[in-house]
């Protein structure tokens, strides 16, 4: 993603972020293991998620954080081994 389209991501949204900096889990759905990803930040409406290494993600998937709340994402940037999710 270009500089200035990221730019215009960040100023169009609706909830303020906060740093985590904490493990969480991608769960694909028919998928035969969970993915380790550190969640970057986190707001009411969405997240950052860094991965080890790039990985072709589905569109949709949970994200499981603390090992016990579970959230339904749907993928709205990529960025090599980072993606960013709006809650839905």
């Amino acid at each position: 993603m270009a500089l200035h389209a990221l730019k215009d991501a960040i100023n169009r949204r609706r909830h303020a972020r906060h740093g985590a900096a904490t493990l969480a889990t991608i769960r694909v759905q028919g998928g035969n293991a969970d993915i380790p990803c550190n969640l970057q930040d986190i707001s009411v409406g969405g997240a950052c998620l860094q991965l080890a290494e790039p990985l072709a993600l589905p569109s949709y998937f949970v994200l499981v954080l603390q090992g016990q709340v579970e959230r339904a994402c749907s993928v709205v940037w990529r960025d090599r081994d980072r993606i960013g999710v709006r809650f839905r």
